[in-house]
């Protein structure tokens, strides 16, 4: 959506993220354009923004969400509360939730904003550490996107804003708070970085017994730790070491493989759509690229039997 000036910028912006006061630094330059939309399958809300020149931003408002800048183009003179950098495409912001914002920017700045529920990021806490903070998450505004955590939250993000994501996001909201929490400063850094690896052997084959027997359920990688009493981060290790993949990664494999099965075996009045939802698949159209990706052909075909492979080979 583009704007014919500023103040009508604010007002939409007010409406889907935080009152803000926008000032243009010069009277020339290109319309402001906000585009705002739900990453599908998530509860993230997205926003591209471009101010159209160099401005000054104030934000005073509380949220009750973690709002993520992600940098496209250009930098800008950020302070936080009590914190100040310059943010470029290697620095994002994550605005603190009751903190007031100011941003300077330059004329060619552009982002994107998501908007991440806070009640997933403290669910997600409460997986990595195995039991419930007593204080509230207290974020660094400022995100470093060149460290190794850095980047997979940015891979995140820009993935998240392809329409066609694919199964490395299934659970986006769960996996964003997740990286979030792990990549970023916090109040929580040091008590993460001490908790007991408890990665072994039988914690992934009990992770495995137990996706298997809960593919028509919601699963995400907190219910998981809290059903086999670990921490997220004994699973994500565990699952690295000896799977070579993630919880959520094998999750989806898994569906896709009972799906298989269950489509050559071609049952009397089956249909994709009801084996589909069977296998816990919600977004169908997404389950039918990503099955035609992962076997070479759509699932319709594998229920015809146009091109038959015993199921016991898959």
């Amino acid at each position: 959506m583009k704007f014919t000036d500023l103040d009508e910028m604010e007002a939409t912006v007010a409406q889907r993220f935080r009152a803000v006061r926008i000032q243009g630094l010069s009277r020339e330059g290109r319309r402001p354009t906000f585009r705002f939309g739900m990453v599908p399958g998530a509860r993230v809300g997205m926003a591209l923004v471009d101010f159209g020149r160099a401005a000054v931003v104030e934000a005073r408002q509380p949220i009750d969400f973690v709002p993520l800048q992600l940098p496209l183009s250009g930098s800008a003179e950020v302070r936080s509360g009590r914190h100040a950098f310059q943010s470029h495409a290697g620095v994002g912001i994550s605005p603190g939730i009751s903190e007031p914002l100011v941003l300077h920017t330059s004329d060619d700045w552009q982002m994107r904003v998501f908007r991440l529920p806070m009640q997933s990021v403290k669910q997600e806490l409460i997986g990595l550490l195995g039991y419930v903070p007593e204080s509230p998450l207290r974020l660094h505004p400022r995100i470093d996107f060149t460290t190794p955590g850095g980047q997979r939250l940015r891979a995140l993000l820009l993935v998240a804003a392809d329409p066609q994501y694919g199964p490395e996001i299934e659970n986006l909201e769960a996996q964003l708070s997740c990286e979030v929490l792990l990549s970023q400063r916090h109040n929580y850094s040091e008590a993460l970085a001490n908790v007991h690896d408890a990665a072994t052997p039988g914690l992934v084959r009990r992770a495995q017994d137990y996706v298997e027997a809960h593919l028509h359920s919601t699963i995400t990688a907190t219910h998981l730790a809290t059903a086999l009493h670990t921490s997220v981060r004994s699973l994500n290790r565990g699952f690295r070491r000896y799977l070579d993949t993630t919880p959520m990664a094998y999750v989806y494999e898994c569906r896709l493989q009972a799906a298989r099965r269950a489509l050559l075996e071609q049952r009397d009045g089956d249909f994709v759509t009801r084996i589909a939802e069977d296998c816990g698949f919600t977004h169908l159209g997404r389950f039918a690229v990503d099955y035609k990706k992962r076997f070479g052909e759509s699932p319709s075909t594998s229920l015809n039997g146009e091109w038959k492979v015993p199921a016991a080979a898959v």
